[in-house]
């Protein structure tokens, strides 16, 4: 499976360069405990229901397991893929991808990690131009500068930085 000119390519494609995933681990703590609290609670509420409203309080907390089980895999990590071609950040179903030609710099960020609002995906206006941030609580986070009419920057965690920023500068660059 070859990519074409400005497509990033998906997680196995051979065109992948580097793949990293951040794991959140409050994140999947709330989901884990939410998802426990409702699995205990379809355990022990079946012996005690008599009908009538009692079986819509199971088959609601039935419901909502299913939902958080349905959103706790995909929201439990940031993904970052680097290609020949382009690159994509995800978290669950939110995600920003972009071909090298769109990239016009990248820097380490330098702002506090409280600019962001933690874990998640978070989009803010700064200097009148939007900012979409992919970020984890501890890592560091790269900016990627894009000529793009809907963001400005693309900021995301990565455990490794400089090996980032030093792909990014590979692909896209040199940056003056």
């Amino acid at each position: 499976m070859t990519t074409q000119p400005g497509e990033v390519p998906a997680d196995n494609s051979p065109n992948v360069v580097y793949t990293e995933r951040i794991f959140g681990l409050w994140t999947n703590l709330l989901f884990g405990l939410a998802f426990l609290a409702l699995l205990v609670t379809l355990l022990v509420l079946p012996p005690m229901l008599s009908g009538g409203a009692d079986t819509i309080v199971f088959w609601t907390a039935f419901g909502l397991l299913i939902l958080v089980a349905l959103f706790w895999v995909p929201l439990s990590n940031l993904r970052v893929i680097i290609g020949e071609n382009g690159f994509e950040v995800r978290i669950g179903f939110f995600h920003l991808s972009r071909p090298w030609s769109a990239v016009t710099g990248t820097r380490r960020d330098s702002r506090e990690g409280s600019f962001y609002g933690g874990w998640g995906v978070k989009g803010r206006k700064v200097d009148g131009k939007w900012i979409q941030a992919f970020t984890t609580v501890k890592q560091p986070r790269v900016v990627i500068m894009l000529e793009d009419t809907d963001y400005r920057e693309l900021v995301f965690s990565t455990r490794r930085p400089d090996e980032v920023l030093e792909l990014i500068e590979q692909y896209a660059g040199p940056f003056g």
